[in-house]
């Protein structure tokens, strides 16, 4: 939250690289009162596109093919956003995922939508921020492993944090 309104926003993708479901060179961005009616929407462009160190995998029993190359894509971006009760649902869609998983028939077929809430004044007395993780999350992980994620975070107003696994 930036004040008067203007809430930065950013958006994170990761994607296997050069095997399709390429990033958006603009990314659709809709949103949408707390009734799910349409208010707005604007394209916006990726800001930042760079491949992922395989050394930050967060498991060390893994050992990844030595081609295997992992992007991530960002998009920041700003939205003037007038307080109305129940605040805000923000949302990207995209079709299509990586040709190669194999854990989805059809990959082509599947698409994957992003979406925060931003609250209304009714819900928050002030500008809120959204927390922030404090490391990325792991590119690989091992079949039959016990998975331990560090997904710590901070909030830059102090609030509490409650975690829930569904």
């Amino acid at each position: 939250c930036l004040g008067n309104n203007e809430y930065e926003i950013q958006l994170t993708v990761y994607r296997v690289c050069n095997e399709g479901a390429d990033f958006d060179d603009l990314a659709l961005i809709r949103w949408y009162n707390s009734q799910n009616n349409f208010e707005g929407e604007d394209y916006f462009p990726i800001t930042e596109q760079n491949e992922i160190d395989n050394q930050t995998i967060g498991n060390d029993c893994v050992d990844l093919p030595a081609d295997l190359c992992i992007q991530k894509g960002i998009y920041v971006f700003n939205l003037n956003l007038p307080p109305i009760t129940g605040g805000y649902q923000i949302a990207y869609q995209r079709c299509c995922r990586n040709p190669s998983i194999i854990n989805i028939q059809n990959p082509d077929d599947w698409g994957s939508t992003y979406t925060v809430h931003i609250p209304g004044p009714d819900q928050v007395d002030e500008c809120n921020n959204s927390p922030v993780f404090n490391y990325p999350p792991p590119i690989g992980l091992c079949v039959g492993d016990e998975l331990n994620l560090n997904q710590s975070a901070n909030d830059p107003d102090g609030d509490s944090l409650v975690y829930s696994l569904t």
